[in-house]
């Protein structure tokens, strides 16, 4: 009995120290949130073990393909096409693309500039396209300076073409943190795919709406869709194809 004791004695202190040390590691992760304390253990602690399938749903149409992480068994990809363009959207995840063939002058010649820089900073874009990018409606918010931090990568695909990845940091609440990829397809149509990263919400709202266990309606921060997101636009960089 007292050997046996001793064993679960010695066996309950090593898982302890274990995880006491995953706590510790997953708590100094840097997941692009500055929270403290019981705030950031539990982002972290949610994010970190929000599955990232390997399964994957595709999307074959008629301009470019991608893959799509299988969240569901259900694939939640929908397409809407017309004579102009069409849009992809996923439900939930938070990502869709939209493309065009008939946007302004001005809007393809920036980007086609862009696409085309040779220098290692890409210059801003200008207000107009900004415009253009977000579709912003509230008057409040139509300055995009003064809303998000900005920073512009041009991104290279597996097997040719390459894109701008528009990373938005937003300055305040009321707009959440995003990603766009933007481009123009080998046949002429201009592209645009849009993700959420993450609810802009401070450590106090996160406290108040992200760590209550029981059901909340409406908008509210969650680690585990964070995850997902990322998850989402990791894949659709890894495996976005143009069709030739």
């Amino acid at each position: 009995m007292k050997k046996t004791i001793i064993a679960l004695g010695t066996f309950a202190a090593l898982s302890f120290v274990v995880m006491g040390s995953l706590a510790l590691y997953i708590y100094n992760l840097d997941l692009g949130v500055d929270y403290k304390g019981r705030a950031r253990l539990d982002y972290n602690w949610k994010y970190y073990f929000a599955a990232c399938p390997k399964e994957e749903h595709g999307y074959e149409g008629k301009f470019f393909s991608f893959s799509y992480p299988s969240f569901t068994p259900e694939n939640p990809l929908k397409e809407v096409i017309d004579s102009n363009g069409g849009l992809v959207f996923s439900g939930d995840q938070f990502l869709d693309i939209i493309w065009h063939l008939n946007e302004a002058g001005s809007i393809k010649s920036e980007l086609a500039a862009h696409l085309s820089y040779s220098g290692t900073d890409l210059p801003a874009f200008s207000a107009e396209f900004m415009q253009w990018v977000l579709c912003e409606s509230d008057k409040e918010y139509l300055d995009s300076n003064k809303v998000y931090n900005k920073y512009l990568e041009k991104i290279n695909f597996r097997n040719g073409g390459s894109a701008i990845l528009l990373s938005l940091w937003s300055k305040t609440e009321h707009r959440p943190h995003r990603k766009f990829i933007i481009g123009i397809a080998p046949n002429g149509y201009i592209f645009k795919v849009r993700n959420m990263v993450r609810y802009n919400a401070t450590e106090a709202t996160y406290r108040e709406l992200g760590m209550p266990s029981h059901y909340r309606g409406g908008v509210y921060p969650d680690a585990a869709r964070d995850a997902k997101s990322a998850c989402v636009l990791n894949r659709v960089l890894e495996t976005f194809e143009f069709k030739k």
